[in-house]
């Protein structure tokens, strides 16, 4: 039953499930990834120096990550698209 209903959703979405909003969901994912892989090798470096770049290193893909799913919600309703990028993200 949960599968029907969240297919539901998606198809009474704004505009349904374009390959726009595919593609905006696979980049979301991939910068989640690395941004939380950047701030694990962050978390292990052992100079300060290390943990300053891979913080800007694990920052600017945090902030892409925030600007496709700012694009995912022009397409698609916030409670849809926010437990679908958290879901895939993790």
């Amino acid at each position: 039953m949960p599968r029907n209903r969240l297919l539901a959703l998606l198809i009474s979405s704004r505009e349904g499930v374009t390959p726009v909003t595919i593609a905006l969901f696979a980049l979301n994912c991939a910068f989640s990834v690395l941004a939380s892989s950047s701030f694990k090798v962050s978390a292990m470096s052992p100079t300060w120096r290390g943990v300053l770049t891979w913080q800007v290193i694990g920052n600017t893909p945090g902030f892409l990550g925030v600007l496709t799913l700012t694009a995912i919600l022009r397409h698609m309703d916030l409670h849809v698209a926010y437990p679908i990028s958290m879901g895939l993200s993790i």
